[in-house]
């Protein structure tokens, strides 16, 4: 199980100065670990300690993804809500959990089978993601429950994902893999759910003029771009049109906006109409440059926007159409386009 660690700190925000974390990875003797990975989730943000265990991470602004501390054969450490005034002193504990053994289950369907629904769902079908190609595949195993149609992946080290379309390799930490089917089935075609979960870490290998025009042409339509557009209220017909129904619709009478030392909280104003499940706040359509069609279904009444475009709450926001076509292999870093 992934352990959350959460300093009560002091946070602030600031778009106008670079800010820095800074610390010191060490074991539970105190001796410090050389080599300890060190990276914001989801962003090309990150380095490696030093011979002494320190290690300094600069940023142009203030970000609110989580801070991931890794090291071979330690339990990994999440950080939320960071100060950046302080130096941080980080304990690593020994893993004291065995690698998972590989569960054989009573199915009719082959290795080769699996994989290649798992890079479907996971890796995406998209011209980026079938360029995309796992280098540790021998890594991934998996399980299939029979009696509910599930097909779960696990990894017990980061996937290496090589993405030569957008000139980045992506270290994948895979916590939760499932993909439903409405049948007994390991055919694409009848998955009706899929979900991922983990943290990743981004580094460049290739910023030709090539790769950069691939990323702008992924960027458009993207998670990164609709969540910034959001928060500066900016929908346009060549950018995302929002629509309630059939009729578009009015951002600012359904969104309300609070602008909070430069973090964005939107407050969701309530339907009584469409979705009925329990926590159903409100659903809308949006049209990407008058031609990909998606769907965005809240679950909560309010989320926080920050500067990158990483979204509070994303267990509540679920996306149809579209937008959920794009997986791992059309991921940008979250701090693309912002210097």
């Amino acid at each position: 199980m992934k352990k959350v660690v959460t300093f009560i700190l002091l946070l602030s925000f600031s778009a106008l100065f670079s800010q820095s974390i800074t610390g010191i990875v060490v074991d539970k003797n105190d001796e410090p670990l050389a080599g300890a990975t060190v990276y914001f989730d989801g962003s090309s943000f990150g380095t490696s300690t030093n011979m002494d265990g320190k290690f300094k991470i600069t940023l142009p602004s203030e970000i609110s993804a989580t801070l991931v501390v890794s090291f071979v054969g330690f339990d990994k450490v999440y950080l939320n809500k960071l100060s950046f005034d302080k130096p941080y002193k980080i304990i690593l504990k020994e893993s004291t959990e065995d690698l998972r053994e590989v569960v054989l289950t009573d199915n009719k369907f082959s290795r080769k089978q699996m994989i290649a629904l798992f890079r479907n769902q996971f890796l995406g079908t998209t011209r980026a993601g079938n360029q995309c190609k796992i280098e540790n595949e021998d890594e991934i195993y998996f399980s299939y429950d029979n009696d509910r149609f599930v097909l779960t992946a696990y990894a017990d080290k980061p996937l290496i994902i090589d993405n030569p379309y957008l000139g980045y390799k992506v270290y994948f930490d895979l916590t939760t893999f499932d993909a439903k089917f409405n049948q007994y089935s390991i055919e694409r075609n009848d998955v009706y759910s899929s979900i991922y979960v983990g943290t990743s870490r981004f580094e460049e290998i290739d910023n030709s003029d090539r790769k950069l025009k691939n990323r702008e042409k992924v960027f458009n339509g993207s998670f990164l771009q609709l969540f910034r557009n959001m928060a500066n209220k900016e929908w346009s017909k060549d950018k995302f049109t929002l629509f309630n129904g059939k009729f578009q619709a009015n951002s600012v009478e359904h969104l309300y906006i609070k602008d909070t030392l430069g973090v964005k909280q939107i407050f969701i104003k309530k339907q009584e109409r469409g979705l009925h499940a329990k926590d159903f706040v409100a659903e809308f359509s949006l049209l990407y440059n008058r031609r990909e069609q998606s769907k965005i279904i809240f679950h909560t009444d309010n989320f926080v926007i920050d500067r990158y475009g990483l979204f509070s709450n994303y267990d509540k926001i679920y996306f149809s159409g579209d937008l959920s076509e794009k997986k791992i292999g059309d991921m940008l870093p979250s701090n693309y386009g912002i210097e």
